[in-house]
């Protein structure tokens, strides 16, 4: 079976299960596929011709800005990897952008991924890492990297407080556990 090889590329482009989109030197958005739109949460025809730069969130536009700004001038640059959220999104997202020159013009290729899932184990284990698995409180680990942080010239003297509580197995034998943490 023969196909056109241009049909071809737009279907694949524009049915991928990722978000594909092509925007030009001024961030302005030339092509987007399905999944990219549905990312944004507007259809493929409300993006076209609009800023892509205004659907990053204010805190990730300057790193956006500058890693384009890398890869456009920076020739020892060929891409661009940024972890980023969209407005008014809580997602979080992976932005891979790379230059393509289309009919003697510079564009941005960029794919996008929903990277929540990651980013919500990401931020689960970090939480356990400093924190008591079972009671929620702050652990060794925590109190090691405070005590390195603070033991410094700037913050002498440094007084620690420590506190036993005796009884404690008591309450935690006669009320339970929970009532004891």
């Amino acid at each position: 079976m023969q196909s056109d090889p241009l049909k071809l590329y737009y279907e694949i482009f524009h049915n991928a299960p990722i978000g594909y989109a092509l925007f030009d030197t001024k961030y302005i958005l030339y092509k987007v596929n399905r999944a990219f739109a549905k990312q944004i949460g507007l259809t493929e025809e409300q993006l076209i011709g609009t800023n892509c730069a205004d659907y990053i969130c204010a805190t990730n536009q300057a790193d956006f800005k500058d890693g384009i700004q890398k890869i456009l001038y920076d020739k020892s640059t060929t891409y661009m990897q940024l972890d980023l959220r969209i407005s008014e999104s809580k997602n979080y997202m992976k932005l891979i952008c790379n230059i393509i020159s289309l009919e003697d013009n510079l564009y941005i290729s960029a794919i996008l991924i929903d990277i929540t899932d990651e980013m919500d184990i990401f931020n689960q284990l970090e939480y356990l890492s400093f924190h008591d698995q079972l009671t929620g409180l702050y652990n060794r680990r925590f109190f090691d990297e405070e005590l390195s942080r603070l033991n410094v010239s700037r913050s002498l003297p440094l007084t620690l407080i420590i506190a036993d509580v005796n009884g404690l197995k008591l309450i935690n034998d006669s009320f339970g556990h929970k009532t004891g943490d």
